[in-house]
Order: C-alpha cells, then sequence, then structure tokens
C-alpha cells in the first residue's frame, strides 16, 4: 500500500495477537497481525496504550510521525483509540475506509474518497479536505491473498465446514432445508449484512422484490443471530394488513409465513475467506443495504462474479460505496438513481 522507498513506514497496533487456536486449526487467513508485522520495518505492539490516548498521543509523537493514517474512526464501537487524533499525535491526519464520513472534527485533515462515494458539490458536507482517488477508494486484498480463490464460470463448491452441495446457487439454496416451494427456487437474492445497516423501508422493499419474482428466496446472514426473530417478526408484520382502522390491534397476516419460509439465514463464519465463497456458492443476485451500503460485502460480491444491485439516491458517502464500485467495473446499470422503485 506504501512505498517504502519513499516513506518510513510505522504500524501502530492495538489489536491481539493472532489467535494461535485459529492458526492451529489452520483456518486460512486468520494471521493478519503477523502478515503486517514481517511485511513492515517498523512495527510497534501498542496494546498497553488501549485505553491511554494521552500515553499513546506521546509514543507515536515520539516517533517522529509525519503523517498519521486511521484505518477505523467511530468504527468498531469504540474499540480504538479516537480520542488520538484530537490530541494531534501527528502534524498532518487522515482517515480512510473503516469509518465511511466525515469526523465532524477539524483534528482530522483530509478524506481518502472518490468523486462518486463524495461528489464534489457536496463536499460541504465534510470538514475534512477530500481526496479524490482516481478510480474506486474503497480497497480489498481479493487479487493479493492467496487464499481468495479466484471467480470462475466452472466453480464447483468444495468448501469447509459448511459444505453446500455442487451445482448452481438455486440447487445449493442457501442451505435452506425447509425451503417451502420448488426444489430449485426461480433466482436466490442475498445480503450479508449487518441487520443494522437496513432501515425498514429496505426490508419492506425485500417483500415486495420476493413477491414480483415467483419462487424466489432470499438469503441473509445471522449478523446478529439475536436479530433474527425479530427480523422474522417485522417481516411477518410489514407483509400483514389492519382490517379495522379503527382498532389498532385488528390485524391480517397477510403472506407473512409464506415470505418467511422463503428467506434463510446463514450462520457466521470466521474465517473471511471461507465467508468470501458464500457469494459464487449461494448468490445469483445481491441485494444492497440501503441506508448504509455493504462494503467489504459489496467487494466480497463484485469478485465473486456476483452483481450488486444498489441504490444511488444517498448523499452519505457510506450509501454510495457500491454505487462507486459499479461504476468503476461497468456496471452503472445496477445502480438505482432514482431510488427505491428503481431498486426493486
Amino acid at each position: 500500500f506504501f512505498d517504502d522507498t519513499k516513506f518510513e513506514v510505522h504500524i501502530f497496533s492495538l489489536g491481539p495477537p493472532d489467535n494461535p487456536l485459529f492458526i492451529q486449526h489452520g483456518m486460512r487467513g486468520v494471521d493478519w497481525r503477523e502478515r503486517v508485522k514481517t511485511n513492515v520495518k517498523y512495527f510497534h505492539d501498542v496494546q498497553r496504550f488501549k485505553t491511554d490516548h494521552i500515553g499513546l498521543a506521546r509514543f507515536i509523537h515520539g516517533k517522529k510521525i509525519h503523517i498519521l493514517l486511521e484505518w477505523d474512526g467511530y468504527a468498531r464501537q469504540g474499540d480504538r483509540a479516537q480520542g488520538l487524533f484530537a490530541l494531534r499525535a501527528a502534524p498532518i491526519q487522515i482517515w480512510h475506509q473503516e469509518y465511511l464520513g466525515t469526523s465532524g472534527g477539524k483534528y482530522v485533515d483530509y478524506l481518502f474518497t472518490d468523486k462518486i462515494a463524495s461528489p464534489p458539490e457536496l463536499e460541504d458536507l465534510y470538514v475534512e479536505k477530500l481526496i479524490y482517488l482516481p478510480n474506486h477508494f474503497f480497497s480489498k486484498g481479493h487479487a493479493v491473498q492467496a487464499e481468495v480463490k479466484a471467480p470462475t464460470r466452472e466453480y464447483t463448491a468444495k468448501r469447509v465446514p459448511y459444505e453446500p452441495g455442487s451445482g448452481s446457487p438455486q440447487i445449493n439454496r442457501c442451505l435452506a432445508p425447509d425451503h417451502v416451494g420448488p426444489e430449485v427456487p426461480s433466482i436466490v437474492y442475498c445480503n450479508y449484512n449487518k441487520f443494522l445497516k437496513n432501515n425498514p423501508q429496505t426490508v419492506r422493499s425485500w417483500i415486495r422484490i420476493l413477491r414480483d419474482v415467483p419462487d424466489s428466496m432470499l438469503c441473509l446472514l445471522e449478523n446478529p443471530p439475536s436479530g433474527v426473530p425479530y427480523l422474522r417478526r417485522f417481516i411477518h408484520e410489514a407483509a400483514g394488513t389492519s382490517t379495522n382502522n379503527n382498532d389498532p390491534n385488528s390485524f391480517s397476516p397477510g403472506d407473512g409465513d409464506e415470505l418467511n419460509s422463503r428467506i434463510h439465514f446463514l450462520p457466521w463464519q470466521r474465517n473471511p475467506f471461507d465467508h468470501q465463497m458464500r457469494n459464487q456458492d449461494f448468490c445469483n443476485v445481491m441485494l444492497d443495504s440501503y441506508p448504509y451500503n455493504g462494503h467489504t460485502t459489496a467487494q466480497d460480491s463484485l469478485y465473486g462474479g456476483v452483481p450488486i444491485v444498489t441504490r444511488s439516491d444517498g448523499k452519505d458517502m457510506s450509501s454510495r460505496v457500491t454505487t462507486s464500485a459499479n461504476v468503476v467495473l461497468g456496471l452503472e446499470e445496477l445502480n438505482a438513481y432514482e431510488g427505491l422503485q428503481q431498486y426493486e
């Protein structure tokens, strides 16, 4: 990522060592920390400063860092040292990737983005100066990671532990043994994002899509598992109608049960590469999240050769990432610039 002939690169790691149990069991791709450590000259283990932002700022300042780059921002539920940047540990401070949007603070000088994710006419929504990358700003390592299987039309699923069947996504049908309907669904839609990325309007849109495409099914991720019954209840209620406008308790369930029978939830995969292969195994079309797009999941889908349909009418950076990726790949027909109706 950095040219070490022009920059002296320092990595400050707040994360724990790679889990030896995962490595012992041969889980591919779980040795992130060790890979980073062996590929940079200056690696600093700063776990001791995880809750000591002042101590961390002093440590980084002592290394005479000119440019400090943050890859988490406000993400990860406060698990990182957000207070560090407010203390100005370096004269130039930049945000990139994980948290997609403005910091809202004058202590972040620049933000990496592109002109589709952050249109120039919306620059006033950011406190940072925008560094526009020439194509798509959101980077993933599919092409340089040996664990990632390149997509091919002849791909045959052979991954464990979820052991999918062989053949097309319709035959694999998201491991849904209780699938109601024809043995082979007409099409398999997927969305592998956290539930919190979708608003009620988006889930209602999925309901209409399932209704409009007979014998289709939707494959989601248990992310989190505790949210599955609540989402099923919402779908059941959203599919129903009130039978008496004067009685808020009157309710006709409509086709809620039938819709829920066509929605299947996959368990979370600890291994990111096993999870990435689910795109080829299970999906015909990915339905993107809104108002917060799938970012990593969108990249996984596109690299796996699975098209992703996204809404492109949002103003926030996090709602325009997939739009940007589709444009760069020449897949602009998958972008719904006119909003919800076009998305469906």
